[in-house]
């Protein structure tokens, strides 16, 4: 909010003097030197004192005119607040709501943080959370709008209208549901990155891997549940690190990716170089849905590998083509029928002449025997249904 404010009071000083003719410059000295002294505010901090995010509760802003009463939902994601210095001490009956100034990028506060209030336009609204403590969690200062009034967070009829549970005089709640975080870090950032930071240890960095000396290294790197281990102390900021963080993302062009694979793969080898993207987790999802598909194509090779199994379910699975028509062999079924030919040879044919007896003990017929239900007939790895 727009605002002056007065530092001190001028008195007549300089050349004029009492009783004497003074000239153009003595005058306008005179007139400078006993002028009001004021200093002129454009913007103003305000103290979040309601987050407008459930159009239920009587503190919502309402429509007026042909829609009157129904929710006003420009103000989802407003707050109702209370400037610093003009309305210290106002009653939470008599605050104002704002409008997040920005119709696209949303930076919720939670109650007790200060903000920046603006008016354009006949409306008022807020800018970002003031980096007070410079942690991405809180930056809170509750009660700094009402420094001198004991119950200003309390209305005339004795409503109490915070967003906040166990609501009274002295709440330093931040929200209904919303707790402050322990141990919450900022990221490490490096010379040229764009970086927004959650509350909760999420992040997205947009920069390069330059630091390193690879000039040409755009990246971004998607980052949830941001590992400690390496940064022990408090307040210290964190870097990303793959293999200890939650969820990752990296999208890299000019960059070593550094890792701990699942197996060790003998067709996708480290060092993990160039363009790559990288999605690292305890568990990886890929789902379609309304009958769509999902593609995997490559330019060179394909490796899947597991640790334990890698199972395919599908009611008909096709190889080399899906134009593909000849059967897999089920290898227990075709061994029971060689044993049955085997045995039918050995122990005679029919013939039109008449029986057919096959000397046992015949070398060529003893290999074929002990061939089957030798593991080298049948893979120990690799079974179908």
């Amino acid at each position: 909010m727009a605002r002056k404010e007065q530092t001190a009071q001028g008195v007549i000083v300089g050349s004029i003097k009492k009783s004497k003719l003074q000239t153009t410059d003595s005058t306008l000295q005179a007139i400078k030197d006993s002028s009001l002294n004021e200093e002129f505010y454009e913007l103003e901090p305000v103290e979040v004192l309601e987050v407008h995010l459930d159009d239920t509760k009587e503190t919502f802003p309402k429509q007026k005119g042909k829609n009157s009463g129904n929710p006003d939902y420009s103000y989802i994601g407003g707050i109702i607040g209370r400037f610093v210095y003009s309305e210290q001490g106002l009653k939470v009956d008599k605050c104002r709501s704002y409008k997040p100034i920005n119709p696209s990028l949303n930076f919720v506060p939670a109650v007790g943080e200060i903000v920046i209030g603006v008016q354009y336009l006949g409306q008022y609204y807020y800018t970002t959370q003031l980096n007070v403590f410079g942690n991405p969690n809180f930056n809170t200062q509750h009660s700094i709008s009402r420094s001198k009034v004991s119950n200003g967070n309390v209305s005339e009829d004795g409503r109490q209208v915070l967003n906040m549970k166990d609501v009274g005089p002295n709440s330093r709640k931040v929200g209904y549901y919303f707790e402050k975080a322990k141990d919450a870090r900022k990221l490490l950032p490096h010379e040229g990155d764009v970086i927004i930071e959650g509350r909760h240890g999420n992040s997205i960095r947009i920069g390069s891997d330059i630091k390193k000396e690879n000039l040409d290294s755009p990246n971004i790197i998607l980052n949830v549940g941001q590992s400690k281990d390496d940064f022990p102390e408090p307040k210290q900021p964190v870097e990303e690190k793959i293999d200890t963080d939650g969820s990752s993302v990296y999208l890299t062009t000019n960059q070593t990716l550094e890792f701990t694979p699942g197996i060790k793969s003998k067709v996708v080898t480290a060092p993990y170089e160039g363009k790559n993207i990288l999605l690292s987790s305890d568990r990886i999802i890929f789902n379609t849905k309304n009958g769509g598909d999902i593609g995997m194509f490559s330019h060179n090779n394909i490796s899947i590998g597991a640790v334990k199994e890698v199972v395919i379910e599908s009611p008909v699975t096709k190889i080399g083509s899906s134009s593909a028509t000849e059967p897999l062999v089920l290898g227990d079924k075709l061994e029971a029928v060689l044993n049955d030919i085997l045995t039918l040879i050995e122990t005679g044919l029919l013939a039109p002449t008449g029986p057919v007896k096959v000397v046992p003990g015949q070398p060529i017929l003893q290999k074929l025997k002990s061939t089957l239900g030798v593991p080298s007939i049948k893979s120990p790895k690799n079974t179908v249904e």
